[in-house]
């Protein structure tokens, strides 16, 4: 505190503009023996029995909560929260790539129905996200704290995992196909997708393939214990992003092009990919972050902290 005092340290105490939330939070280390309150082993310093604690000078401890989380997770699981226009040319890639996919569908006999380059796709993209969900769930350290601690980790890993980001992106692939009239046609092998199927059951069945049983039954759980609460405590942001869902295609059309055209095509299933999975991503990590008690700092911290993490 003295150091703080000082005209020529004071500069230094003083966090950066769009700075992280505890980076404006003080914090002390303390002898782990002696100090009944919340302390945690040092992040820096680890092995040497030096332990440091936020809630000794009242404060909240958002950096054990997510400061060395952010920096362990990408090495660790490969993900990130990645920012907002990083995630949007990324969704609209995903889409124009899926037009040119679609449009090998020229050469095949029948075009209207999916070119068989499509149905290999769907394959492929089928056993990498399940391959990626069984590594992923292989690598939370489910034997050590609690049964939730590690399932709320594994919650925040799954919804910023390219598991999550790849399934929402096929489902409004699948969107796209429906809207095209390209499902029509048995997809599925014939014992299952058979006489009596329409193109909505078959959209539906594909939409329930990529976002759920990709993720071996996941997303479905994650629904109950995070999203649907967040629904509810966030329900805002679910009316906006619904909104911008509803109103894609007139937004297309306000550009003149035809949403009904390979390049409008393209534009509506980017948009809706990143209103999708930004979404989601949003409600289920700040729940995540609520379940972590991250609600101290008020109803609003928890989105400031999603904010600041997807800069740039």
């Amino acid at each position: 505190e003295k150091a703080r005092e000082k005209p020529e340290c004071r500069g230094l105490f003083e966090p950066t503009g769009g700075a992280l939330p505890w980076c404006s939070e003080p914090w002390c280390y303390v002898d782990p023996n002696a100090c009944s309150l919340n302390a945690q082993p040092s992040y820096y310093f680890p092995g040497l029995g030096i332990a440091f604690s936020y809630q000794t000078c009242g404060s909240p401890d958002y950096f054990t909560i997510w400061g060395a989380v952010q920096l362990e997770m990408c090495q660790l699981f490969s993900v990130v929260e990645k920012p907002y226009p990083i995630m949007w040319l990324s969704c609209w890639a995903c889409a124009f790539m899926q037009q040119i996919i679609d449009a090998t569908r020229r050469f095949e006999e029948n075009q209207d129905r999916l070119a068989t380059g499509q149905r290999v796709y769907l394959v492929v993209q089928l056993v990498i996200l399940v391959t990626e969900t069984a590594a992923n769930i292989q690598r939370i350290p489910w034997r050590k704290h609690s049964f939730w601690q590690n399932y709320n980790l594994y919650v925040y890993v799954f919804i910023n995992s390219s598991v999550f980001v790849k399934a929402t992106m096929m489902s409004q692939v699948v969107h796209d196909w429906y809207e095209a009239k390209l499902l029509k046609h048995p997809v599925l092998p014939y014992r299952v997708d058979g006489k009596g199927w329409n193109d909505e059951m078959r959209a539906g069945v594909l939409v329930m393939i990529f976002q759920f049983a990709s993720s071996m039954g996941v997303f479905g759980i994650v629904c109950v214990t995070h999203l649907l609460p967040a629904l509810i405590v966030y329900h805002w942001i679910f009316l906006a992003v619904a909104a911008g869902l509803v109103k894609s295609r007139s937004w297309v059309g306000m550009l003149g092009i035809d949403p009904e055209s390979r390049s409008g095509r393209a534009l509506v299933m980017g948009t809706n990919s990143f209103l999708s999975c930004m979404g989601a991503q949003v409600l289920v990590t700040c729940m995540v972050r609520v379940y972590s008690g991250e609600w101290a700092g008020g109803y609003l911290s928890p989105l400031r902290t999603d904010f600041l993490a997807r800069r740039l």
